[in-house]
């Protein structure tokens, strides 16, 4: 057999096995609703700089805000999230949640 004709088999092969293995899809329905969260920890970093071999390397700022809905923690980023709740810890807010197909939730931001 010639090299050509052995090159073409593999690559039918090769084309063959990946259809026959298809793609799995995953049915994830994702549904938002508002819901009530409580305010658990803010946080803070400011911005800062370093130096990393004679290179200066800006540090962005962190902001982040700890929440709690049905007993399990989450957290939000964002200056957005951080300035509205900052002075609200122990508080209850709205927030929107997304809920998808296997019962799971991420809260997207606060109201």
């Amino acid at each position: 057999m010639s090299n050509l004709k052995r090159i073409f088999i593999l690559n039918v092969f090769f084309i063959l096995l990946i259809a026959a293995t298809g793609c799995n899809t995953v049915d994830t329905t994702v549904t938002e609703q508002i819901v009530q969260v409580q305010i658990i920890d803010t946080y803070y970093k400011a911005p800062y700089n370093t130096i990393i071999e004679s290179v200066p390397q800006r540090h962005a700022a962190v902001y982040r805000v700890t929440v709690e809905y049905n007993g399990k923690e989450y957290d939000i980023t964002g200056m957005d999230a951080y300035n509205k709740c900052s002075e609200k810890i122990g508080e209850t807010v709205e927030a929107t949640a997304k809920k998808i197909t296997n019962g799971t939730y991420e809260i997207i931001n606060i109201k």
